[in-house]
């Protein structure tokens, strides 16, 4: 009876033994070199946010890279009590549903109402495993809502309604600890055994200190939304025996008897350079990959000097080691033609103060005695101190856009040959000079034109060009504020260019219309306008009184085109999510 036991184990152990070799033989397509999450089968699991009925030796899948380099969002690596996150996975055979669970830890709960300004995770399933756009679930702690998808379900379905497609999902919060649990109905086709879908999370983390909020997510890349190749995969095992006879491989990067690497990718590959396993170190360095029984290498990316660790793998038997990476390289971008680009926008912005030289006293007069400065410029009208201004603020604007490229303008470029990375890096900061003067010299002439029009209505008259002189002089404190917004948008205010210090008049009130329109009225705007009403008087034969009336209405008139605008692009935004929906 006993041997029969012993053989009746035997047998079964072989079987599950080939069964993991068969599947790891199997021809499959992984995304993201071997980004692999592990769904063992299991019964119905109850969705309440409660863990407990999940199987305690189920591999977590660390979340650990940070999304760099788009402007959206913080690109700084959070500490680990501000937002540690990973992941456990697993698959219902008969009910056709995907479950997965995320533990994340947060230091603050923030909810918000766009992609960068909440807490939240995000789900990116595709069961046909292509590379076509993933379908998007989002899940959130609490009553927040993307204006973007202009639903209120929790979870979300990007383009789609989440409760049409069977998805279930509880939020549970513990102290600083969020346990999102989830549900997916796949279809019978998508979820067989042995097979691979396209899989990722990302833990979405904001913080009332912060300008953006950290995209954290499982495998490296962004833009996770538009294709399914730039995500990891779920592979469907066919028994829970399968990944009991397989290796975990924990180790550390670290410097030899220092610290841990931080986002360092490690890659567990076979003898013919196949990536099986792949994972993130964490803030301290840590890391764990799965593996089938056999010969492995294990290695680690952008390690420099190149780190290659062989591996003999036993089933059920884990592994523990230590990888020493003396150095971190990685790839780079060309400096020289940035330098470049800075220096020709130095020569232009030095260029632009020798004209103001002669004219500081009707510079500073239009600051401090505007009426008598206007008078003169009535008599002697002058453009060049003005189109000198424009083209100051015009190039610091334009090295202040440096520091708020797009990453994903980055990391085209990080993909370019080096010539073309090169003319790249050179003629997109000029080529954005030129439009920023093209630009603010329209701004110019369509003021002088709207000030030259409601004096003409007013009973004024005088020449077009002559208001084109006080007008550009009446600018003065708005170019200002734009080269004051610029520095300080060179030196780390945030996420976009500003144009200019806002009044806060935008917090009188909760509208979600006039919020936005106050918010655009602005000291230093609010200054040249003033001034470009006073102006008027010295050029266009029109009383004080009318000249204020004619800049007061003309200043409402603008409002009130900036209000339609904002309307319509309101109503255009609300008509396309009903259209996407």
């Amino acid at each position: 009876m006993t041997r029969s036991v012993r053989v009746d184990r035997a047998v079964a152990r072989f079987g599950v033994m080939a069964l993991v070799m068969l599947m790891w033989t199997l021809p499959t397509s992984a995304h993201n070199l071997g980004f692999t999450a592990l769904a063992v089968p299991l019964d119905s699991i109850t969705i309440d946010g409660d863990l407990s009925d999940w199987p305690k030796d189920l591999p977590a899948y660390q979340l650990g890279a940070v999304l760099k380099g788009y402007a959206n969002y913080d690109s700084s690596d959070p500490s680990p009590e501000d937002l540690t996150s990973w992941f456990h996975v697993a698959w219902n055979p008969e009910q056709s549903r995907l479950y997965i669970a995320v533990i994340v830890i947060d230091s603050e709960t923030i909810l918000g109402s766009t992609p960068s300004s909440t807490d939240a995770i995000e789900l990116y399933v595709d069961g046909r495993h292509g590379d076509d756009d993933p379908q998007q679930y989002l899940m959130f702690p609490g009553d927040a809502t993307y204006r973007l998808f202009g639903t209120s379900t929790n979870p979300t379905l990007s383009g789609g309604d989440a409760v049409a497609a069977g998805a279930l999902g509880e939020h549970r919060a513990v102290g600083d600890t969020s346990f999102y649990e989830l549900s997916l109905q796949l279809g019978p086709e998508a979820l067989r055994k042995g097979e691979r879908i396209s899989f990722d999370v990302v833990a979405v983390d904001m913080d009332s200190d912060a300008i953006a909020a950290t995209w954290l997510s499982w495998s490296p890349q962004g833009g996770k939304v538009s294709n399914s190749s730039r995500t990891g995969d779920v592979w469907l095992l066919g028994s829970p025996g399968v990944l009991r006879e397989m290796s975990r491989v924990r180790g550390r990067v670290a410097i030899p008897g220092g610290s841990g690497w931080r986002g360092m990718v490690v890659r567990l590959r076979d003898a013919d350079g196949r990536s099986w396993a792949a994972a993130i170190s964490d803030a301290e360095g840590y890391f764990e990959v799965i593996g089938r029984p056999g010969a492995f290498v294990l290695e680690v990316e952008d390690a420099e000097p190149p780190v290659r660790r062989e591996l003999e793998l036993i089933a059920g038997e884990p592994v523990e080691i230590t990888l020493d990476v003396l150095g971190r390289s990685g790839h780079q971008l060309p400096m020289w033609p940035l330098a470049v680009c800075l220096g020709l926008l130095s020569l232009a912005a030095l260029g632009a103060l020798i004209p103001l030289r002669g004219r500081l006293d009707l510079l500073g007069g239009v600051l401090v005695a505007p009426i008598r400065t206007f008078e003169r410029l009535g008599q002697r009208p002058e453009w060049t101190a003005p189109a000198a201004m424009v083209l100051l603020s015009a190039t610091l604007a334009s090295v202040a856009s440096i520091n708020q490229y797009p990453g994903q303008l980055w990391g085209a470029l990080l993909g370019s040959p080096g010539g073309l990375a090169a003319v790249l890096l050179t003629s997109v900061p000029l080529l954005m000079l030129l439009a920023l003067v093209v630009y603010q010299f329209g701004l110019w002439l369509a003021w002088s034109f709207a000030l030259w029009v409601a004096a003409w209505l007013a009973g004024g008259r005088g020449r077009f060009f002559d208001v084109v002189s006080v007008a550009g002089y009446a600018s003065v404190p708005a170019v200002l504020g734009l080269c004051v917004a610029s520095l300080h948008t060179t030196f780390g205010a945030g996420g976009e260019v500003l144009t200019s210090s806002a009044t806060g008049l935008g917090a009188l009130t909760d509208d979600s219309t006039w919020k936005p329109l106050l918010g655009r009225v602005e000291v230093f705007s609010l200054w040249s306008w003033a001034l470009g009403a006073l102006s008027l008087p010295s050029v266009m034969a029109l009383s004080k009184r009318r000249a204020l009336l004619a800049g007061t209405i003309c200043w409402f008139v603008v409002l009130g085109l900036v209000w339609v605008y904002h309307g319509a692009m309101q109503a255009l935004s609300v008509a396309m999510m009903e259209q996407f929906s």
